[in-house]
């Protein structure tokens, strides 16, 4: 069930196409953000306003998933403070780039919400592509949220999986960092379009 856009207004992302096909320019965060602070400060210039991803699905980010994604536990599970501030600060550029990789039902069974999507963007970090996952909430009866933001080490996909899903090996400090194979080819394509540009800006 899609969202209606409160007031049929919609985030431009300057840079970015409508096809969803992501580019060095795509995946390389605009805004700087050092601290907690300025990554709140970037945050307030799409705070509350609908950001439609490639595949038109529509959803917000609100203060108080804005306080979730700032948290420190929150921040611990990213690979480091640094990506994490940056993902965040840089949320809407990124979603509207973002695969979705899978949906599945509320846990706890809520009636107002109707699925849980987990949507994946590259994003480059200095001279890595990280990738940042999105969980976002399908509310029945108000706009989507962008409920939490993860910053993520790439693994090389694992060809004899037939999973086409992307999970996490273990809990541990290295595990956390690291997810297992299976990427979409959607999303796979993503990534090797950023690397592949890279590796030609250095040759």
């Amino acid at each position: 069930m899609k969202t209606p856009i409160p007031g049929g207004f919609l985030v431009a992302v300057e840079g970015i196409d409508g096809t969803g096909k992501s580019t060095v320019a795509a995946a390389t965060p605009r805004r700087q953000a050092a601290s907690r602070v300025e990554a709140k400060k970037a945050v307030a210039q799409f705070i509350g306003k609908p950001l439609r991803n490639n595949d038109s699905f529509t959803a917000i980010l609100s203060g108080n998933s804005l306080a979730k994604m700032l948290s420190k536990s929150a921040i611990h599970k990213s690979v480091n403070q640094k990506s994490h501030l940056a993902a965040v600060a840089n949320a809407d550029q990124l979603f509207v780039n973002a695969t979705r990789e899978e949906s599945k039902s509320d846990r706890a069974g809520d009636a107002n919400i109707a699925a849980i999507h987990r949507y994946f963007a590259p994003m480059l970090f200095g001279e890595e592509v990280l990738l940042v996952k999105f969980t976002v909430k399908e509310i029945t009866t108000a706009p989507n949220l962008l409920y939490t933001i993860e910053t993520l080490k790439i693994e090389k996909p694992d060809r004899s999986s037939s999973k086409n899903e992307v999970e996490r090996v273990d809990d541990t400090e290295a595990a956390r960092q690291t997810f297992q194979s299976g990427f979409s080819k959607p999303l796979q394509q993503k990534i090797e379009a950023v690397k592949k540009e890279m590796d030609q800006k250095h040759l």
